[in-house]
């Protein structure tokens, strides 16, 4: 006999599956505790020694590096700017005059549009005693208007300078001067098209084994921030990352990473993609944000950027001494400190036990053994997801779609502009958007209604009452017929005859009866089987027990306790003998050589409501894995935000527990409603009430905790530290503007009414500039997803 075919395992898998709701729960919330303190269980963040060099602080840059570096500074700082002069073609000019050998460079123009266009320069230090196939890629971001403070120009050009005459490079490294004002790092992108994609480049094409983006956000940076987050759950090599925090730390720079929980939250919603790093990354290039900045700009506390040059150069020399690509085993990560991580292996599982009740729940029921059920909630679900989904979808993000339409106007977003003079042209636009969602949800409503007259016309629906004389609609699920409960069933009746009997004495002397036996389990004679007297003779053929079953009853009065009790006693014994034919004329389905078997009833088609309910648990599930597979992120906060209203949405049967349910429904709808209406009235106001008393209040609780050192101790949550900082109330757009460089102004009011509008025109914009997945998602996952929630729980 198989293990699976073990009758003890069978039962014992049985009554697993009555405990399924309770599991279920206490899987569900170890899930959520494990994702909350999931960081404290980190692993050693070690650099691969068999790749780079074991030893750090490797940096060759003397005085007269130091020199060159000074005097490139000054340069830079004394130099009269007239506000219209060409930068990139300033520090192009720069390089031909000091920096003589071993340099070529190339400009290349960027036309934004009709009136605005922008130059990159390209510049390449050769190798000179190599076989220059390879190249390292340094990204010098910096910012226009900085002027004075070209941080990272001057590292940049210190560096090109000592490369250009060094002898032990294995590599040619790559420098590519940019503006940082452009939007989703264009510059990069030119880069990476030009590199790859045509054939105009002078330089020439190598493999590029590494990319670094420098850039700062504050002139006077008092820490190295290290950005390593991607779009669609990319990241780069960790390899990478430690060799240049190992070089940072040795030369006592400050590296600040961002929390664990921040991360998650940062790669969910793709936020990072103003970043350059995110482009290399799409061309499996690892790659990565070194970025200079500081809380508040102090001259004092500025960390020393020769210091930062030479840990740059020892960094890119140790690139240089491998002759083979990265090899880290740990390929999906999220740092802890720049010294500790937390792999995929310690991370992943939380997803799957946050959706441990759902999982439990949809295997349990009976609705879709019926295929009849399946297939009529499947197509209902997709075609509802069509109607819901794809129209906003194409209007916003599709060219084809109008032109296919001969509309002579577009709704699509524009990728060359972001400026707070036209978020109220940005407002309109998303607005046309949601009126098309409206009457998407408004058709999909009447669908949905449309399809549960069918279901039900279908069903024929006969109002019956049960025993306790209340109606049902006549619906019988799916019945599932297995020999080895059933017997197992009637061994306890028996057993409870028995003891009603009074024979419970001599229990322990039944030995010859055993269900677990192939004689009783698989007894193809079942025919045998045919009334109670039969059984008797199965069950008691201990002499004992039919000793005394056959004793002469005592004789008693009418109105005797014990004839009273006798009586009923003989009730309940019949009943007990009623639900053994019941269990028996089951037996009676399953042929000779089968264990189980399911009865398909005339009327098994489930109701509307209750088919659904399930349909969107399978979604749910669905949608949580697979996101998973790919980025793991947005799978985690699907599920947290997801799970309860998913879990509770099914009847429960006890009152007080369904008016619970309701009641989180409602709050869950309500807060639904509340941050996604778009329209400009007094329901603004709530939001921003409701928005601001929740931030203050974090941020009392984060002082108080502050005040106490309990923020500080290693035994508080991260997690709990990210709710604290309130970033999760952050907008979803980007604050960094560009419309036209001529007039860029550097302070706004930006009281928007319309947050959600302007956030969703956002989300369409990064999908059809650069193809993040959030919108997407969202458009095909969180609306249908809030319908049904919203449809069964008032239909």
């Amino acid at each position: 006999m198989g293990f699976s075919e073990n009758p003890k395992f069978c039962l014992l898998i049985n009554k697993l599956i009555k405990k399924s709701k309770v599991i279920g729960v206490f899987l569900s919330i170890i899930g959520v505790i494990f994702f909350l303190v999931f960081n404290k269980f980190n692993k050693n963040a070690e650099l691969d020694a068999r790749t780079f060099t074991q030893f750090v602080g490797n940096s060759v840059l003397n005085k007269k590096n130091e020199k060159f570096y000074n005097d490139t500074n000054s340069y830079f700082m004394n130099y009269t700017y007239e506000g219209k002069e060409d930068i990139i073609k300033l520090i192009y000019d720069y390089i031909r005059k000091n920096i003589l050998v071993n340099v070529e460079n190339e400009m290349v123009k960027i036309k934004l549009t009709d009136r605005i266009e922008q130059n990159i320069l390209i510049s390449n230090v050769g190798c000179k005693y190599c076989n220059n196939m390879e190249s390292l890629v340094v990204v010098i971001n910096f910012d226009f208007k900085e002027r004075k403070y070209f941080h990272s120009v001057i590292i940049g050009l210190t560096l090109m300078e000592h490369f250009s005459k060094c002898n032990y490079m294995s590599k040619d490294v790559t420098f590519l001067f940019t503006n940082k004002e452009l939007l989703y790092s264009l510059g990069v992108q030119e880069f990476i098209q030009k590199y790859f994609y045509n054939n105009t480049n002078r330089i020439g094409k190598k493999i590029i084994r590494s990319s670094t983006i420098i850039e700062f956000d504050s002139i006077y940076p008092s820490y190295i921030k290290i950005n390593y987050e991607g779009l669609n759950g990319m990241l780069p090599n960790q390899d990478l990352i430690l060799l240049l925090t190992n070089e940072l730390h040795f030369y006592s720079i400050p590296i600040k990473m961002e929390l664990t929980h921040g991360s998650i939250f940062d790669m969910a919603l793709e936020k990072n993609y103003e970043n350059g790093h995110i482009y290399f990354l799409r061309e499996n290039i690892p790659a990565f944000t070194a970025t200079g900045g500081s809380k508040v700009p102090i001259r004092n506390k500025m960390i020393n950027l020769f210091n930062l040059t030479k840990a740059l150069q020892s960094y890119l020399r140790s690139q240089s001494n491998t002759h083979e690509g990265f090899c880290h085993s740990s390929n999906f990560y999220f740092f802890n400190t720049f010294r500790r991580h937390i792999p995929i292996s310690i991370y992943c599982y939380s997803v799957y036990l946050i959706c441990a009740y759902s999982i439990m729940k949809l295997f349990k029921s009976t609705i879709f053994r019926s295929y009849i059920n399946f297939l009529t909630g499947f197509y209902t679900y997709l075609i509802t997801i069509l109607i819901i989904s794809l129209p906003i979808y194409l209007i916003s993000t599709n060219k084809k779609f109008y032109e296919l339409l001969n509309f002579e106007e577009n709704y699509i977003p524009s990728c060359y502009e972001w400026h707070p003079d036209n978020f109220d042209k940005y407002i309109k636009i998303a607005n046309i958007w949601w009126n098309v969602l409206f009457f998407s949800i408004f058709g999909a409503f009447f669908f949905n209604l449309f399809i549960s007259f069918l279901v039900n016309k279908k069903r024929k629906v006969i109002p019956k009452k049960n025993d306790q004389n209340e109606s049902f609609d006549g619906y019988k699920k799916v019945e599932k017929v297995e020999r080895i409960l059933i017997l197992e069933k009637i061994k306890e009746l028996q057993n409870e005859i028995m003891k009603r009997k009074g024979i419970t004495n001599n229990h322990n002397n039944i030995k010859n009866y055993n269900i677990y036996t192939n004689e009783n389990i698989y007894n193809n004679n079942i025919n045998n089987i045919n009334n109670n007297n039969n059984i008797y003779e199965n069950l008691y053929d201990n002499g004992e027990v039919k000793k005394n079953i056959l004793v002469k009853p005592k004789i008693i009065n009418s109105d005797d306790e014990d004839f009273l009790l006798e009586k009923k006693n003989s009730e309940f014994i019949k009943k007990i003998e009623k639900q053994i034919e019941i269990l028996e004329e089951k037996l009676e389905f399953l042929s000779n050589d089968e264990n189980v078997k399911y009865i398909f009833y005339n009327n098994s088609i489930a109701p509307f409501n209750t088919m659904m309910i399930y349909m969107n648990i399978f979604y749910f599930i669905l949608v949580a894995l697979l996101s998973s597979l790919y980025n793991w992120s947005y799978s985690v906060l699907f599920s947290l935000l997801f799970v309860i209203p998913i879990s509770i949405l099914h009847n429960l049967k006890t009152k007080p527990v369904r008016i619970f349910k309701k009641i989180i429904l409602s709050l869950f709808i309500l807060c639904m409603f509340i941050y996604m209406y778009p329209n400009d009235n007094h329901l603004w106001n709530i939001r921003q009430k409701l928005t601001n008393l929740f931030r203050n209040n974090i941020s009392k609780c984060c002082k108080y905790l502050d005040k106490h050192k309990i923020l500080q101790s290693k035994y508080f949550p991260e997690s709990l530290q990210f709710i604290c900082s309130n970033r999760l109330f952050d907008s979803f757009y980007s604050n960094k503007y560009f419309l036209d460089n001529l007039n860029i102004k550097f302070s706004y009011v930006l009281d928007i009414q319309n947050g959600f509008l302007l956030t969703l025109y956002n989300l369409a914009r990064n999908h059809f500039c650069i193809g993040t997945a959030t919108y997407p998602l969202i458009c095909f996952t969180l609306f249908p997803i809030v319908f049904y929630i919203v449809f069964l729980f008032f239909c």
